[in-house]
């Protein structure tokens, strides 16, 4: 069973959630969505092989993807819709998935 991890910020300004090292331990983790809610992509998520897709929606202020999202076995699909215009995407990264609209991005088949 998979579970799914969501943090909606209804106000205007984000956020800067940092989740603990303990989050490690939610192994079955499928799906993570923070909206407007992080600075960063919590690195609290590497090197979850259950995480099938990372929505981070509305979240400005991230600047990168880390390249180890690109290593998650399971990932199909990262969504950053209405974040940084300017966000980084690592080349690893760009060469395992397919932009959908330079907001979504899916893994290739």
């Amino acid at each position: 069973m998979r579970f799914l991890f969501e943090i909606v910020n209804s106000e205007t300004a984000p956020l800067n959630l940092e989740l603990p090292d303990s989050f490690r331990k939610f192994k079955n983790l499928g799906t993570f969505f923070a909206r407007n809610a992080v600075n960063e992509v919590p690195d609290v998520l590497q090197g979850m092989e259950n995480l099938s897709f990372i929505a981070l929606p509305d979240n400005p202020n991230i600047t990168e993807v880390p390249e180890w999202i690109a290593d998650l076995p399971n990932l199909i699909a990262l969504s950053v819709k209405g974040g940084n215009p300017d966000l980084k995407i690592p080349e690893r990264l760009q060469q395992r998935f397919v932009e959908n609209g330079g907001e979504v991005w899916f893994v290739q088949s």
